[in-house]
């Protein structure tokens, strides 16, 4: 294996990796412990709304309070557009949260994963490499 194929492959699996990580440290949290009016006060990024009207959820971006109705910036980040839906018409709602389990579990694989691959990486570059198998 040559020095490029080597970097190379350091660099994807270091890449998957952080996706891997990124992905796993937050989650959904059901917000049963405040009003909605108090958990917006609180500024999250994002939140995700359960209708009474209908059993999908809708992730709304900035969100804010308008009196009584919960506005927020709702669609694929280029087209966005801002959508109220009255408190009234709210079954639930949920954050994003830091899930320690989760990260902790995928950090352990990462590491299980990253010396697989360097075993690997160094088993292949054996000499016997034929011969021992």
């Amino acid at each position: 294996m040559n020095r490029a194929t080597s970097t190379t492959t350091t660099r994807i699996v270091g890449l998957i990796s952080t996706t891997l990580v990124l992905n796993a440290c937050y989650g959904w949290h059901a917000r049963v412990d405040a009003p909605i009016p108090v958990v917006v006060a609180e500024q999250p990024d994002q939140i995700r709304v359960e209708r009474i009207t209908d059993p999908y959820r809708i992730v709304l971006h900035d969100p804010w309070m308008a009196g009584d109705t919960l506005v927020g910036m709702a669609g694929h980040w280029r087209a966005r557009i801002s959508t109220p839906i009255h408190l009234d018409q709210i079954r639930s709602i949920e954050t994003r949260k830091l899930n320690p389990y989760a990260t902790a579990g995928t950090l352990v694989g990462v590491v299980v994963a990253a010396l697989g691959v360097a075993f690997l990486i160094a088993f292949m570059s054996l000499d016997c490499f034929i011969d021992c198998v």
